[in-house]
């Protein structure tokens, strides 16, 4: 009787190396997905910020056309000179 053996240890071998690779993709995947969603956060709060501080200067905007118009008052922290009128707005870290 002849025995037919069934070598399977470079399958194995092979097998794992193949698992291990999914493994480590898999890992880096999450953790770029990770990294990913913080910087979207990140962005998304400087973006809110900036059309925040964008908000407040098309108000003053607004508000000191009104004045230069005689409609209505010099806005809250303006400046005015003989022909300017100067404000500072600050909205977290952004600055107009």
């Amino acid at each position: 009787m002849s025995r037919n053996r069934f070598r399977i240890g470079s399958i194995a071998v092979l097998f794992a190396v193949v698992v291990l690779c999914v493994a480590i993709f898999g890992v880096l995947t999450v953790s770029s997905a990770v990294s990913d969603r913080r910087a979207a956060e990140r962005y998304g709060e400087h973006v809110e910020v900036l059309y925040a501080c964008e908000n407040a200067g098309q108000d003053w905007l607004s508000e000191a056309d009104a004045y230069l118009k005689g409609v209505g008052e010099l806005p809250e922290n303006t400046e005015e000179t003989e022909t300017t009128l100067k404000t500072e707005i600050t909205r977290g870290n952004m600055q107009l």
